[in-house]
């Protein structure tokens, strides 16, 4: 899944290139601010929420692909 930053994490990066970055604390917030959006929903409100996330991550995959053809987007596998 790429990165996708909220203005929070943009206005915070300049700082963060001073300090070492932490993966994990940026998985964390973001798994965090999933938490909030999805701890009152239904299992199928769940669902249909990742439906529409899914979609709207293909959607802005295939707008950058379109942008910069020579740009790869994607999961890559393991070619061990």
């Amino acid at each position: 899944m790429p990165l996708i930053m909220s203005k929070h994490d943009v206005n915070n990066y300049s700082s963060m290139k001073s300090k070492q970055f932490s993966c994990v604390a940026l998985q964390h917030r973001g798994a965090e601010k999933i938490y909030e959006q999805t701890k009152h929903l239904t299992i199928s409100e769940e669902v249909a929420y990742w439906q529409r996330r899914s979609n709207e991550l293909r959607q802005a995959q295939e707008a950058r692909k379109a942008s910069n053809p020579n740009l790869v987007v994607g999961v890559f596998e393991n070619s061990n």
